[in-house]
């Protein structure tokens, strides 16, 4: 009877596994951001089923926050997410997974006036 329920609990954890990983290593592997000009930012980012492209004007943007957690910053690794003008709302657009680097690099191009 044990035996036979550690079984079972094996078994759920590998379909689980197999439920949840491959969504997230798409997400990780589609993430892309990049500088287009000095006027334009380019992101992409992924839900489950559809990659998603966005080419941002600056001076739409109103604000762009870098995010980390501490398991994150030992891999080198950062969110990023974007508020800018869409209409008479805002529209938040979030990338996950990004190098550092990147992420760096955009912020330091936000801050310098338009």
């Amino acid at each position: 009877m044990f035996r036979l329920s550690i079984w079972w609990i094996i078994g759920i954890v590998i379909v689980s596994a197999l439920f949840w990983l491959p969504p997230a290593y798409l997400n990780a592997r589609r993430a892309r951001i990049s500088l287009m000009s000095d006027q334009y930012l380019f992101l992409q980012n992924n839900q489950i089923t559809s990659k998603n492209s966005y080419f941002v004007p600056k001076r739409s943007i109103q604000l762009l926050e870098r995010r980390q957690s501490m398991w994150l910053s030992n891999k080198k690794f950062a969110h990023v997410l974007l508020n800018c003008r869409s209409g008479i709302e805002t529209r938040v657009l979030k990338v996950k997974y990004l190098p550092q680097g990147k992420i760096d690099e955009v912020v330091e191009w936000y801050k310098k006036a338009l």
